[in-house]
């Protein structure tokens, strides 16, 4: 009884990888026809940023992704030096 069921457990093993493989070529297939897209903002851009460009790309930066940070960083003591209230 364990070897029949495992010579079937095999086969359908060795079926769903071949099923899985012949799904797999007819989606690289179709992905292969499809046409590819260059949008304009992929491209590189031949102006050069100004000054003030970079001051506010700089500022929103900071604003954005350092504050938030720092902020919790500096709360961090205060959250483990609290005294504990009974």
């Amino acid at each position: 009884m364990d070897r029949i069921y495992l010579k079937c457990l095999f086969l359908f093993n060795k079926l769903f990888i071949l099923e899985q493989l012949y799904i797999h070529r007819k989606i690289t297939k179709i992905a292969l026809r499809l046409p590819v897209c260059t949008t304009p903002s992929l491209m590189q851009t031949t102006e050069q940023l100004g000054t003030m460009d970079v001051t506010i790309g700089l500022t929103f930066w900071f604003l954005c992704f350092l504050l938030p940070g720092g902020w919790i960083l500096t709360s961090i003591n205060s959250t483990y030096h609290r005294p504990i209230q009974h």
